[in-house]
């Protein structure tokens, strides 16, 4: 094999965690971390305004929050699941301007969420450094059932900004 064929080759190369190979969310686990906040993102937004509610991605979805609704800033978080089984949500930064957090876990065929509002992301979920490791079981799995059980119980008895 010549010098460029072997920097080049890729061949021994395969995903780390064989589970993902030909998964319905592999596409999730190898694209770029910005492409999954992007992709969670859309996808909130895309659920609020299936039932009528007007929500747009916030600023690129850099800043303070990702997604504005009515009556809710949400920080939105997307991990997949590791090799140990868990989900580790990074960057939540309690000191920025969001009412809630959605956290939403992909494993390889299946998707998971909490949302919650900012003070129950903490101190309940948080390990350090501003991030949260939790197994699929501490989340809800995300069906249309569940996500809107979730957004009315944040949304009782929320101000409206």
């Amino acid at each position: 094999m010549d010098f460029k064929t072997t920097v080049t080759d890729l061949s021994a190369i395969t995903l780390r965690d064989s589970q993902w190979r030909n998964s319905k969310y592999q596409a999730l686990k190898e694209c770029s971390t910005t492409q999954k906040g992007d992709w969670a993102e859309n996808l909130l937004c895309k659920l609020l305004s299936a039932k009528g509610l007007a929500a747009t991605i916030h600023n690129h979805g850099r800043g303070g929050y990702d997604v504005e609704a009515p009556r809710q800033r949400t920080e939105v978080k997307l991990a997949t699941q590791d090799v140990g089984g868990k989900f580790q949500f990074n960057g939540i930064d309690l000191e920025r301007d969001f009412d809630a957090g959605f956290l939403l876990g992909v494993t390889p065929n299946e998707l998971f969420f909490l949302y919650l509002s900012k003070c129950d992301l903490h101190p309940k979920l948080y390990t350090g450094f501003s991030k949260w490791t939790l197994h699929p079981m501490q989340l809800v799995s995300l069906t249309e059932e569940n996500f809107w059980a979730s957004w009315t119980a944040l949304n009782l008895c929320k101000k409206v900004h």
